[in-house]
């Protein structure tokens, strides 16, 4: 699993084959600033209808205990759909700076694709789109700011922040309630 390790992090590659073994596309990131793979295995998570690749991590240096990273498939890459501390609770990645995001880059989008991940019936793309919306980014980063202050965005995560999924509501709460850096 770790190609190699560094002394900030793990770095990952991710490879896609089809059924004959031929590579479909790689990816390559890593785990977080001063996180360290600790063990990966698949796992069930049962309102999403494919197996999940749950990551623990361990932060290093006196910082926290380990945190899950569960990963998916979309359109054949790699999604990191939700950052979770071991007793089960949600928790924001970090974009505001480029060494300490955890998982592949984020896709930059326009308002209304960030619009149509929020209302897909695709709970993968939802939540993608919730853990960005979720992190911890700089209070500079006009690109965040007025996405999550735009009306039809704000109502959509009021919506999604009562969602019976787990997952979903607890990323939407996140997103509406900033964290900066």
């Amino acid at each position: 699993m770790p190609e190699r390790l560094r002394n900030s992090c793990t770095d990952l590659r991710f490879g896609v084959l089809d059924g004959a073994g031929e590579v479909l596309s790689t990816t390559d990131f890593n785990t977080g600033w001063r996180m360290y793979l600790r063990r990966a295995r698949l796992a069930t998570v049962p309102f999403l209808d494919q197996p999940v690749l749950a990551m623990e991590t361990e932060l290093v240096r006196g910082w926290s205990t380990a945190i899950v990273q569960y990963y998916v498939l979309l359109q054949d890459m790699p999604v990191l759909v939700r950052l979770e501390a071991m007793d089960g609770t949600a928790m924001r990645n970090s974009y505001s700076h480029s060494h300490v995001v955890s998982g592949p880059p984020v896709p930059r989008r326009s308002r209304d694709e960030w619009l149509e991940a929020l209302s897909s019936e695709d709970s993968r793309k939802v939540l993608a789109a919730l853990l960005w919306l979720g992190g911890t980014h700089r209070r500079e980063n006009r690109e965040v700011n007025s996405l999550r202050d735009h009306p039809s965005v704000r109502f959509a995560l009021t919506k999604l922040a009562v969602s019976e999924n787990k997952w979903i509501a607890e990323g939407a709460r996140l997103a509406l309630n900033p964290a900066y850096y």
